[in-house]
């Protein structure tokens, strides 16, 4: 819980995610309006998996459309999608290998990759059969084992999508 360091503990099941806090929260100090600060909180979910979904906390995508709940079978139900070439999704990572996961459908277009701001890979994201989820479009594996950005850029002739990276 941002704010507090009082412990959490947590239940996820059919139901949900279920947070209880052990304890009383901590006050805010930084707040003026204690009857605000004592009422609202917020939560911040992360995970130590190694895959960045298409919308974690350090992405930007500027330009870029979110789909949530589409049911078409790609990580976490969601996609981050573009329709204009140019348009830029960069994030950070920590590892000497990444994949791109995207979904690969008819009419759609290109993406560039660049790693640390250098041109890495392309990949063409149409396909001539039925749409296909979560696809390993290019991966970079001869990198340092340190924190690294990356930018995948629509390079146009139709929609793009990023889905997810896979880090190791």
């Amino acid at each position: 819980m941002l704010g507090d360091s009082s412990p959490l503990t947590f239940v996820q099941d059919g139901n949900g995610l279920t947070v209880n806090l052990s304890g009383s929260p901590q006050a805010l100090s930084s707040i003026s309006n204690m009857a605000l600060a004592s009422g609202c909180r917020v939560l911040r979910i992360t995970h130590d998996k190694n895959w960045i979904n298409d919308d974690d906390l350090e992405v930007v995508s500027h330009g870029w459309l979110r789909k949530c709940n589409l049911g078409t079978g790609d990580y976490n139900n969601d996609l981050t999608t573009s329709e204009t070439p140019g348009d830029v999704w960069s994030s950070s990572f920590t590892g000497n290998r990444v994949v791109v996961v995207a979904p690969k459908e008819a009419g759609a277009g290109k993406i560039e990759v660049k790693i640390d701001g250098r041109p890495r890979a392309t990949a063409d994201l149409s396909t001539s059969g039925p749409r296909l989820a979560q696809q390993r479009v290019c991966e970079v594996a001869d990198l340092s084992d340190v924190k690294h950005s990356i930018s995948i850029i629509n390079r146009g002739l139709g929609p793009v999508a990023i889905d997810a990276l896979i880090v190791e």
